[in-house]
């Protein structure tokens, strides 16, 4: 069985059948991933494809399942979450926005906000209001694109590991959720 939905905007999401688990924590949130290298390619014709872990970010290769590439998710290495959170913006001059997150996963997220951000700038956002995670998360983040004016996609480019980590079962949990509703 594959989960599969759709998120606003009417972009794809899939996940892999849930006899796939991560070889470092044991989850089933994972992701077929693309194949990065020539060993990455030997391997697909072995039927081994290459997986990240959505929780602790671990890669990894498995037989036991082929990854379905929904359009949109051929080039991700994270799945996205769609979700509604508020996100407070702190820039480089100390100055402060507010803006809203459309998606989330522990890569990265999309934020519709007041501001009109540029393609490669950094600045800080503060998380906070993650099911099941009471604490507030403080990410540098990078914008890979703009789509329209005030939405940009943000990639995370500095979260600890154990940020990450905590980070990362509370998307789980919010997953496990989802899926079983």
């Amino acid at each position: 069985m594959v989960i599969e939905g759709t998120m606003p905007g009417g972009n794809q999401w899939t996940a892999v059948p849930p006899d796939v688990s991560c070889t470092r924590c044991g989850r089933d949130f994972v992701l077929g991933v693309p194949g990065e290298t020539w060993t990455d390619r030997l391997f697909s014709q072995l039927r081994v494809w290459p997986f990240r872990c959505q929780v602790c970010n671990a890669r990894f290769r498995s037989r036991q399942a082929q990854p379905s590439h929904e359009r949109g998710l051929g080039r991700r290495q994270y799945l996205r979450l769609p979700i509604q959170l508020p996100v407070l913006i702190q820039f480089r001059d100390g100055s402060t926005s507010t803006a809203r997150v459309k998606d989330l996963s522990i890569g990265g997220c999309e934020i519709v906000g007041t501001h009109t951000l540029e393609r490669g700038s950094t600045f800080t956002i503060r998380l906070s209001g993650l099911l099941y995670y009471s604490g507030q998360i403080d990410a540098e983040v990078v914008v890979v694109h703009t789509a329209r004016p005030q939405t940009a996609g943000l990639k995370f480019i500095r979260l600890s590991a154990l940020r990450q980590e905590e980070f990362g079962r509370a998307l789980y949990i919010a997953w496990k959720i989802g899926k079983n509703s």
